[in-house]
């Protein structure tokens, strides 16, 4: 028992590091989406010209928080999920319906990473215009969110088992 207990507690750890990473990550993009907005903005009304780095940035900052963010959701569970379900079956089902959705949102962050390889694949000798880098960095959030979203995905799982709370009980949390 005491080995589960201590894997447990490394699981819940990797778990929380992973959220922080993610969470750093996505309060930066943030960040930096709001000062380069608000430099397109007091450009353009204050000096009648805005900078046009500004307008690029802030779409790569707003894909990538945008693709980081899915794993804080499913970490938080505070993702959208249809519920009229868990009302009208047994409860006994929940668990495995439980089950089948990761598996969905598993088969769907592999399905990210595949497609989104091939699109940044086809996009990286592109270079976007005003920040002169290459496009296949923004293309690159699919894929890197595919992977956070599969490791906070199977570590909250883990965890859940290790918990010895049903799939379905974290749902209902």
């Amino acid at each position: 028992m005491k080995a589960d207990s201590s894997l447990h507690r490394r699981l819940v750890a990797a778990t929380e590091a992973l959220y922080h990473v993610c969470n750093a990550l996505c309060n930066a993009l943030l960040s930096t989406q709001i000062v380069a907005i608000s430099i397109v903005v007091i450009g353009r009304f204050a000096f009648r010209r805005s900078p046009g780095w500004g307008e690029e940035l802030s779409l790569l900052c707003m894909v990538w928080f945008t693709m980081l963010s899915v794993s804080i959701g499913f970490r938080n569970e505070n993702h959208i999920r249809m519920t009229v379900l868990d009302r009208l079956l047994p409860r006994k089902w929940l668990a495995g319906i439980s089950v089948f959705n990761d598996l969905v949102v598993l088969a769907f962050a592999f399905i990210l990473i595949r497609h989104g390889i091939d699109v940044v694949l086809l996009n990286i000798n592109r270079m976007s215009t005003a920040l002169r880098i290459s496009v296949g960095i923004l293309y690159a959030s699919v894929p890197v969110g595919g992977v956070f979203l599969i490791a906070m995905l199977t570590l909250k799982s883990a965890c859940r088992l290790f918990e010895g709370r049903g799939l379905q009980e974290a749902h209902d949390a």
